[in-house]
């Protein structure tokens, strides 16, 4: 009775350690090895492993000791676990296996020599994926037969280490897909725009400090707006497949390779001149040139395309990570006016060239600035399950001279280096506030307000200068905020979002989900809005499985926080439906309308 009583109460801590919490989940061995110590306390397990092969092939072990084992028994157990992982999985010996000894509870008394006795228990743990299912291994002693308080013990026990295992390895995969895909683009796995611009002025720092070289090559495909016009849009995609793998294996394992737009690339050569720079780039030109992806239904003709290629080399054309891009970028488009499918980079006089270039065209800004020639276009937002216009994001356009109008990616860089970016803003907000006041309306208007405007000393005051002598509510108006500046400037962000806060201004983070810190996000700063970055938007419109359940993981993460959520960049009925029916709750795009100069009826 006394034996019984004792296996009760392991049965009932069990079920209080299985409880599933993400600290439960994070310091999994320590979950596993306290429900082994409480098995131990009502039978002989000298020891329990578990195995697994982790992604990319990698095995893992974990061994769970309440014995101290003399050497070789050390020894003897790991070699009986690593066999039956291998043979589980039909590795070699070649293939190799993470071992981790834990020590769970020691039991007082001499080394543990006793082998012979011990009988050991499998146990296959299943996974969703079913090529991430484990090995759970108990080992007993065998001079002491089990009865049935003992197989039932056994069974709970069994079970709870099936949820504790079952739901960290599930955990770690999914956090490892979701960190791969906030750094690479889902379409050719190279690198995406976020970490292009990131690794590149990281580049320019190390090559600073290391007074080294490195070069930047920008890669544009020529025409290849006629393969997705004439050939679909599927078709395109795997023809960019294509040339990111031509592009991998034309460079070198140290070399980085970027998608940074729909048909752009980009690759960093660290230690690297312009003269073997040219020779690389050469050598991914003609690997491209030579693509022929075979006749498909439909597609009668070998698909075939060149590309066009610019070079700049740090520190020789520039200095700055923005003005090497500019370089480089100016070399693609002269090769594309010089008839395209050729490499260019400035031969002469780089760095003068380009100082001439950007000073003529920061005047330019200076003067767009000075005359009022700074304007807001108006993008609605619109529910999903109504339809009904919510409010606007406003965009900074500037009107040229020729009478064209330019968007914000033509002149944000430039705005930056002639320090105009705070002016621009204000400029803009109060261009907007006045627009939504005619009629006698207030919309809700979606702000960008970069860190170059929040920073600026009399930052403050001027907006609450504005508000007071427009009289637009505080509540009417989101500064949006990248996810990417965010990360970088947390420390910076926080104060000044509070205090802009208690104003009543409301808060949206932008391209969430494209940054590698979504949690902390949410936890540090006073979000109201959530903008589902549109890369995932138009995977999950395409059906790729792993951005719609991240667009869902977004979604639940919002509601659990009373955040409203926003899907960037829906371009068709059939997006808007699939986000609409995973619950998030507005939408922006050209499929809900395009920037336009002025407010639409929020009825319409």
């Amino acid at each position: 009775m006394k034996k019984e009583k004792r296996h009760f109460e392991f049965m009932r801590l069990v079920l209080e350690r299985v409880r599933i919490t993400e600290e439960s989940l994070r310091d999994w061995r320590q979950t596993l090895g306290r429900l082994s110590q409480d098995l131990n306390g009502i039978m002989d397990v000298p020891f329990l492993f578990v195995a697994w092969m982790e992604r990319g092939n990698k095995g893992s072990l974990d061994i769970f000791w309440h014995r101290n084992p003399a050497e070789w028994v050390r020894i003897k157990t790991e070699n009986e676990a690593k066999r039956i992982w291998r043979e589980k999985y039909k590795c070699t010996e070649k293939e190799e296996i993470h071992v981790h000894h834990e020590e769970a509870g020691l039991l007082e008394g001499e080394s543990w020599e006793e082998w012979s006795e011990t009988n050991i228990l499998r146990y296959g743990v299943r996974v969703d994926d079913a090529s991430m299912e484990s090995i759970l291994g108990i080992a007993v002693n065998g001079a002491l037969p089990m009865n049935e308080m003992d197989s039932l013990a056994m069974k709970y026990f069994v079970t709870a280490c099936e949820n504790v295992i079952c739901s960290s390895i599930t955990m770690k995969a999914y956090m490892q897909e979701v960190e791969f895909h906030a750094v690479r683009d889902p379409l050719t796995q190279a690198y995406n725009a976020r970490m292009f611009w990131d690794l590149l002025d990281y580049e320019v720092g190390r090559s600073s400090r290391h007074k080294s070289r490195f070069s930047l090559c920008l890669i544009d495909m020529d025409d290849f707006k006629r393969i997705n016009d004439t050939l679909g849009h599927d078709i395109g995609d795997q023809f960019l497949k294509e040339v990111v793998r031509v592009i991998m294996n034309s460079v070198r394992g140290e070399d980085i390779v970027f998608r940074y737009g729909g048909d752009e690339f980009a690759v960093i050569f660290p230690e690297t001149g312009t003269n073997q720079g040219f020779i690389a780039a050469k050598r991914i030109l003609e690997g491209i040139r030579d693509i022929r992806m075979e006749a498909q239904e439909g597609v009668p003709l070998p698909i075939v395309s060149s590309v066009s290629i610019g070079m700049a080399t740090y520190p020789e054309h520039a200095e700055t990570g923005g003005d090497i891009f500019r370089m480089a970028d100016q070399m693609v488009m002269k090769a594309k006016k010089s008839g395209k499918g050729v490499v260019l980079f400035p031969e002469d006089g780089g760095s003068q060239y380009f100082q001439r270039m950007t000073s003529t065209r920061e005047g330019e800004m200076v003067r767009h600035v000075r005359n009022g020639n700074v304007f807001p276009h108006f993008q609605p937002i619109a529910g999903l399950v109504d339809g009904k216009i919510k409010g606007y994001e406003v965009f900074s356009r500037i009107r040229a001279d020729d009478g064209s109008i330019l968007s914000a990616s033509e002149f944000i860089d430039l705005a930056g280096r002639a320090g105009l970016v705070a002016e621009m803003d204000f400029m803009v907000f109060r261009k907007a506030i006045s627009e939504s006041l005619m009629g006698g309306r207030e919309s809700l208007l979606f702000m960008n307000l970069s860190q170059r405007s929040a920073i600026v000393p009399d930052f403050m005051t001027r907006l609450k200068n504005l508000l007071k002598e427009t009289g637009y509510h505080a509540e009417n108006i989101v500064f949006e905020i990248s996810e990417g500046e965010t990360i970088r400037n947390m420390g910076i962000l926080v104060g000044i979002m509070k205090e802009v806060r208690s104003m009543g201004i409301r808060f949206a983070i932008d391209d969430f989900g494209s940054g590698r810190m979504l949690q902390n996000c949410m936890r540090e700063l006073p979000i109201d809005f959530l903008k589902i970055d549109g890369s995932f938007v138009q995977g999950t419109g395409k059906g790729v499985l792993m951005d719609g359940a991240l667009v869902k993981s977004f979604v639940t993460f919002a509601k659990s926080t009373g955040v409203v959520t926003i899907a960037e960049n829906i371009e068709n009925e059939k997006t808007r439906r699939i986000l609409m029916e995973n619950g998030v709750d507005w939408g922006q795009g050209y499929h809900i309308g395009i920037p336009e100069c002025s407010l639409k009826d929020p009825g319409g």
